[in-house]
């Protein structure tokens, strides 16, 4: 999860999992599990507009 729109290709890092995030996009809906120190870094808040950047292999899909 970014703040500012991405460029190139995803980093992995790891960490323990505190916040699960849910962006509401035009198309499906995606849940992302950050930790508590990312949220707080990027002063995540409801309603506030963030943007998601990920390999295609390393998303899940739950049903």
């Amino acid at each position: 999860l970014r703040l500012d729109t991405p460029t190139g290709s995803g980093a992995r890092w790891d960490g323990r999992v505190r916040v699960s995030i849910l962006l509401a996009t035009s198309t499906t809906p995606l849940t992302a599990e950050i930790t508590e120190a990312s949220a707080a870094r990027m002063e995540l808040s409801e309603g506030k507009t963030i943007y998601a950047s990920f390999k295609a292999t390393e998303a899940r899909a739950y049903t």
